[in-house]
């Protein structure tokens, strides 16, 4: 890893793909779609031809009249050759004339010829059957997939076969026997046994199981699929038809409220103000059964992505984000949760796995095409949710500051000098000067104020900045198969426009797989994608964020004058500077006044984010046992981000005129923008090769191993570039500028007392690489649909180790067992007719990418100060004996469904302990370093996840069905050899917040002792005695240093306690769905925009909470009251006020109960079932999500899981089809 620092003055060259990516496009769209005919219903078929077959005859007929045909490829072998010369005659008579004397028919649907045995010729083929069948069974599941392992039972003589991988059973049995189909997950069939052609296979299909929420069938790993029923680890398996409960363009955020053991603490996300500015994953604050890390807070930087989940895509692990896919291509999405299950994944597996899985083409499947399209309209934010202190209690608050500073110091401010600028007051201090200076008169004092008191900033923002955002998305794709080649093409466009205004976005997706089987044992399988987004928003110069307060805005701040033109807002300097300036320079300088809502037009900052990626899998049979696969995956993603400040900018209009000589008016910085382009590159590569052996004999013994070798490499570089005097038009910058050296300023720096500065410039490059080598083996053996046992070993090898570690890697392995109780001969209970223990053990672990093994030097070509000499340096020393995080964890599970499957679901309860974790520890300073990372500390992890799904009504057009998911855990600090939390300020406040026995998330907060009578101060307590906190140092430093057991503590400060309640109605077509999320066992601290804070209210204009009208102001408020009294002089930053407002901040009173309901969505469809359709299935959906909170345990009205604003209700409408 290096990074480098450069003065570059050349504008950086981005190698562009889009070209490449549109022909690559085009021609997969050709390619696939030359294979549906657009012929009409009234071609005339002429055919002239002796002894063809009928192979070559209807390939004709397809040429001519557009239809395709679909049967059995042994029919066609089997038919008889056929002379015919017909001319100009229509479909239904060229059809008649090709089977004359066969023993086939036909039918016609939706331009698709079906061909099939003629049922007499079947009857009388049936009639000469033997007593004995020898029947061959395929059992396969509603896309054509093969069932392996699926139980085929006489009913009348209770015999049971099992089907081999390819879902095949060859059994004897009598002629009209029934036979029972069963496969876990999926409904049971019963069929009659008939006679059929030698070698045709009769095909059960099975369907999943109505419950939405039941087991599923295959689970994968992503290096295998295996039967759930053979599945001893921990999986959750979430379908296609799930992910549907919501319209979310991100996937994880579709798998809140369906999963178990997922917490997404939505409250570490940033302000939700902009939609398109929370840039952080809900992958980086996502916890799989707790938190398994150090980190304080989640990380948006990929290449640290410590304590987070891995995410496996089509069996490659992070080939990308996730959040590049598009929902619409998911087929399934597995989630591995304990050791068994994830521990083939190793050293990146102790977060739990999640596995994606895309949707393919499928063999022998005719051309169809499918169609998705929705629109989402969400309400404007409500900025009115937090409550505030009014607008007048501000401005008073204000005058009340200057009154008091009046009477200590009788100054008021003078006239602007043109050489020393004054900084801005408030508007309040400037009428309040005007005032005291007698330029206004007492009643024109208080008229302007008034006129203040009567204004809202929230007004404005909701009225011009903000606006309901639209997110339009569409997906469109067809797909089919033959014997030997199978295919998809896709495509997805989302178009969003934000919440607030230049704000949006878009995503584009093209996938194309298609997998070849030219010989019997050989398959090639390939995946193409290609992901672009796009995001325009503020530049970070000009932004308007929806802060009711910050520079230049304030609470009574006007964004529009009186005929809603846009209004001048003072900046950085008082406006009688301002006018000063362009009353003595005129037109040799740039206008200075800043109108926010002009303003905002001049300057923008756009992403665009492009992927490629492409994944090659080779697949051969070497024996009805042995098979090899060969994988290899290549991403490749660029990453640009343009930043432009305009010239008419107020940022860049200020910056070129402060550097203009007051003296020539010569400006070193050029007339243009400030250009600022950004580009990141990835590369991530994986090649695998995998053996595979399956085995099934005797009908009782199935053994599957697999074993193989993976290689990886993520590769990851940037590089950024300033740049002054940018054209749009000529895309010309003027970047010749005496960087480094003083230059003259229009006036003197009031912050350094200088009239000179130098011009900011800033360039640089990095580059990350992380490579892997692994070793593992995965084998599972089943004994007569009852015992089954599995183990796992891997072997990591990674550039993020240390050197100890690499001499022989990190080894993981688990070992699981299941008992299918059910399956017994001495089982009987009728009424559970699924009962299923699991249990298993095993080490997974985890890489710490946010420390290295090895020294990072940092390069520095040139520095602007001191010698200006290139320079290297090192941030922080290196630990070459770091291990890699590890996890042990212990799963106990039991599966179970009552009959008819009235109640079913399971229980599982798991302890996990991971030992080795990464923090950074204090070290001997002679050594060069303050700080050192090491394996500090070791976590204890209980929990219990319980999935019950019910079905509690069922009629013939009627059902409603529920799915209770409940998760509990708790993580606490075992062993801990890094600094230790000893105080009470080092838990309330500082990164040193862990101790050995206590919870890894835990809320402490300051004992409160009431108010004083007196004087309203805080009080809390020393050595149990109350004491005034009146802003004595000494004071505060006792309360504070005291020992951790002197605070107040509360509890977990995540959900102890969390999952969902959906409930399903279901009405012949109708579907109505309701979800409820609950979050319960946990605490909160108010959020400081919510308390009062006298030293931001006059240091900083801060707009208080709505509290500050119930603030201590007489002796006997505080029988009613928590809220300090206001007290003069309000010192500066670290002064007496602030420490007052830091005891209030943390004390115990401001401490709330977090656990809540709420009702997160409510969805509705309606689905066509018309079977002679042209469109197939097509279904209306309504949504709404976001409704609120149905019941908080604070009865203040706060959303716990929340940061500033909560997320308003969303509206969705959709529909998807087939064709």
């Amino acid at each position: 890893m290096k990074f480098y620092h450069e003065i570059s003055y050349r504008l950086i060259p981005c190698m562009k793909k889009s070209l490449f990516i549109m022909k690559l496009i085009i021609v997969l769209i050709t390619t696939v779609f030359l294979q549906v005919s657009l012929a009409t219903d009234t071609q005339k078929i002429t055919l002239s031809e002796k002894n063809a077959s009928l192979e070559k005859l209807f390939k004709k007929i397809r040429t001519q009249s557009g239809y395709d045909f679909f049967c059995d490829i042994d029919l066609l072998k089997s038919a008889r050759k056929v002379s015919i010369n017909v001319k100009e005659v229509s479909l239904e008579e060229a059809l008649k004339y090709c089977l004359m004397n066969q023993d086939l028919t036909y039918t016609i649907n939706n331009k698709i010829i079906v061909i099939k045995r003629n049922p007499r010729i079947l009857r009388e083929e049936i009639n000469q059957q033997l007593k004995d069948l020898n029947l061959l069974i395929k059992v396969v599941d509603e896309n054509n997939r093969p069932l392996p392992d699926a139980t085929i039972t006489v009913k009348r003589t209770g015999k049971s076969f099992i089907t081999n991988e390819k879902g095949e059973s060859t059994i004897q049995v009598e002629p009209g026997e029934l036979l029972l189909i069963s496969y876990v997950g999926y409904e049971p069939t019963v069929v009659k046994a008939s006679g059929r052609k030698p070698g045709a296979p009769l095909i059960i299909m099975l369907s999943i199981r109505s419950s939405q929420l039941k087991e599923i069938g295959i689970v994968s790993t992503g290096y295998q699929d295996l039967p759930k029923e053979r599945a001893t680890g921990s999986f959750q398996v979430i379908t296609a038809k799930q992910l549907e409960h919501s319209t979310d363009q991100n996937l994880l955020k579709r798998l809140e409220g369906i999963t178990t053991g997922l917490d997404f603490n939505n409250k570490n996300f940033t302000s939700p103000t902009n939609s398109s500015r929370v840039k952080i994953s809900p992958l980086a604050s996502l916890t799989i059964r707790g938190k398994n890390n150090l980190q304080a807070l989640p990380s948006s930087d990929p290449n640290q992505a410590s304590g987070q989940p891995l995410v496996v895509i089509d069996g490659i692990a992070s080939p990308y984000s996730i959040d590049k896919i598009n929902p619409n291509e998911v087929e399934s999405i597995n989630i591995l949760q304990d050791a068994a299950a994830a521990s083939i994944w190793g050293s990146r597996a102790a977060n739990g796995v999640i596995v994606v899985k895309t949707k393919r083409g499928e063999y022998d499947r005719p051309v169809s095409i499918f169609f998705n399209s929705n629109v989402n309209i969400t309400d404007k934010m409500d900025l009115f949710y937090n409550k505030y202190m009014s607008t007048s209690d501000y401005v008073d608050a204000q005058v009340a500051q200057l009154n008091y500073n009046y009477s200590q110091n009788p100054v008021t401010v003078s006239d602007p000098d043109i050489s020393m600028p004054q900084p801005f007051l408030t508007p309040v201090a400037e009428i309040w000067n005007s005032w005291k200076r007698d330029k206004i008169a007492l009643n024109e004092y208080n008229s302007q104020l008034d006129k203040l008191r009567n204004n809202d900033l929230r007004n404005d923002l909701t009225k011009y900045f903000l606006r309901k955002s639209i997110l339009q998305s569409y997906a469109l794709g067809i797909a089919g198969g033959t014997g030997k080649y199978a295919y998809r093409l896709s495509g997805g466009f989302d178009k969003n426009r934000n919440n607030t205004i230049h704000s949006d976005a878009n995503r584009i997706n093209v996938n194309y797989n298609a997998s070849v089987k030219p010989t019997k044992n050989l398959e090639f399988q390939a995946i193409i994608g290609y992901s672009q987004q796009n995001r325009n928003e503020q530049d970070g110069g000009n932004t308007i964020n929806g802060a009711i307060t910050g520079e230049g805005m304030y609470p009574y701040t006007r964004l529009v004058d009186d005929q809603e033109n846009p209004a001048v807002v003072s900046r950085t300097y008082r406006p009688a500077f301002i006018n000063l300036l362009a009353e003595t320079y005129g037109n040799k300088i740039l206008d200075m006044t800043w109108k926010p809502l002009e303003d905002i037009n001049q300057s923008y900052l756009k992403y665009k984010s492009q992927l490629i990626n492409m994944n090659l899998n080779v697949s051969y049979k070497f024996s009805p046992v042995f098979s090899g696969t060969i994988t290899y995956n290549n991403a490749w993603g660029q990453d640009e981000s343009t930043e432009l400040r305009g010239q008419n900018s107020y940022f860049m209009r200020s910056m070129i005129n402060r550097f203009t000589d007051p003296f020539t008016f010569e400006r070193a910085i050029p007339l243009g923008g400030f250009y600022i382009p950004n580009i990141g590159k990835s590369n991530n590569q994986t090649l695998r090769g995998q053996l595979n052996a399956n085995k099934t004999w005797a009908d009782k013994h199935v053994l599957t191993v697999i074993g193989g070798v993976d290689v990886s490499q993520n590769y990851n570089n940037f590089r950024d570039s300033w740049f002054y005097g940018y054209n749009e038009k000529t895309l010309t910058v003027n970047n010749g500028l005496p960087f480094g050296v003083y230059k003259n300023t229009l006036f003197i720096d009031p912050n350094t007392g200088f009239p000179d500065d130098l011009i900011p410039y800033s360039s640089g490059f990095g580059d990350f690489k992380i490579r892997s080598f692994s070793l593992y083996s995965n084998a599972a053996y089943t004994y007569d649909r009852r015992y089954t046992f599995s183990a796992s070993i891997r072997n990591d090898i990674s550039s993020t180790f240390g050197q100890g570690t690499n001499k022989h890697g990190a080894s993981y392995f688990s070992l699981g067992g299941s008992w299918a109780i059910n399956n017994e001969k001495f089982y009987h209970m009728d009424w559970l007719p699924n009962l299923q223990l699991r249990a298993t053990f095993g080490y997974n672990g985890n890489v710490n990418t946010t420390v290295s093994p090895v020294p990072l030097i940092r390069y520095t070509n040139t520095s602007f100060v001191g010698n200006r000499l290139p320079y290297a340096s090192t941030n922080n020393g290196a630990n070459r004996l770091l291990r890699p995080e590890k996890a042990a964890m212990m799963n106990l599970a039991l599966n179970f469904g009552i009959k008819n499957n009235r109640l079913s679901g399971s229980i599982e309860y798991y302890i996990r302990k991971t030992t080795d974790l990464i923090s950074t520890t204090s070290l001997d300073p002679s050594t060069g370093f303050s700080l050192l990372p090491y394996n500090a500390a070791d976590l204890r992890g209980t929990g219990i996840d319980i999935t019950l799904n019910s079905l509690n009504l069922k009629t013939r057009s009627f059902s409603w069905e529920s799915t209770l998911l409940f998760s509990n855990n708790q993580v606490k600090v075992t062993k801990l050899f890094s600094d230790k939390a000893n105080t009470v300020e080092q838990v309330l406040y500082s990164f040193i917040s862990f101790n050995e026995g206590a919870g890894l998330s835990r809320l402490y907060a300051f004992r409160w002792a009431g108010l004083d009578p007196e004087t309203g101060d805080p009080m809390g307590y020393i050595d149990g005695n109350p004491v005034r906190i009146t802003g004595d140092i000494d004071v505060y430093n006792a309360i504070a240093t005291a020992p951790l057991s002197t605070a107040h503590y509360f509890g977990s400060s995540v959900p102890v306690y969390f999952g969902s309640l959906r409930n399903t109605f279901n009405y012949k077509n109708f579907s109505v769905s309701a979800n409820i999320l609950y979050k319960l066992g946990y605490y909160f601290r108010r959020s400081v925009t919510n308390l009062v804070r006298y030293s931001a209210l006059f240091n900083d204009n801060v707009m208080l909470g709505s509290e500050y009208n119930q603030r201590w102001q007489k002796p006997g408020d505080e029988k009613s009251t928590n809220v300090p009294s206001l007290i003069f002089p309000v010192t500066g930053p670290g002064g007496q006020t602030e420490i007052r407002d830091l005891f209030y901040q943390y004390a115990d009173v401001n401490v709330l109960k977090a656990d809540h309901i709420r009702l997160q969505e409510i969805n509705l469809s309606y689905t066509f079932k018309e079977k002679n359709w042209v469109i197939k299935n097509p279904r209306i959906y309504a949504n709404i999500s976001n409704l609120g909170i149905l019941w908080r345990a604070n009865k203040q009205g706060i959303d716990p899981d929340i940061s500033d604003y909560p997320q308003p209700k969303t509206y969705s409408l959709g529909l998807s089809a087939s064709f």
